[in-house]
């Protein structure tokens, strides 16, 4: 996997040293040439950067840490959904059941 970011590394430096000379062979003097060519192609550490982050997130190891953590995340919410469910299933069962009635309706009755 290193070899692949320092085959990046060199193919950004080689297109930048075609770049600078391009600006040579435009008549600008050889400082000119890297300071014009840095400042058309960009900052070359944070492209590899960019992609050395890109290819790391392409590997299948971090893939699949990715997967499983969102798994683990998944899980959790489904299970204390599940628990809240059968709390508030067992709070129907056994608190709600067990309340004496209300004598409304017979007060109503005899009035």
């Amino acid at each position: 996997m290193r070899q692949r970011f320092s085959e990046d590394r060199v193919e950004l430096e080689a297109h930048f040293a075609d770049r600078v000379q391009s600006y040579i062979e435009l008549g600008e003097t050889p400082e000119q040439a890297r300071i014009s060519a840095a400042e058309k192609f960009g900052e070359t550490e944070s492209v590899v950067r960019e992609l050395e982050r890109r290819k790391l997130m392409q590997s299948p190891i971090v893939r699949a840490a990715i997967w499983a953590v969102g798994y683990m995340l998944l899980l959790f919410v489904f299970k204390a959904a599940w628990e809240r469910t059968m709390l508030t299933s067992i709070y129907a069962m056994y608190v709600v059941a067990e309340r004496p009635m209300r004598k409304t309706c017979t007060a109503r009755r005899n009035s």
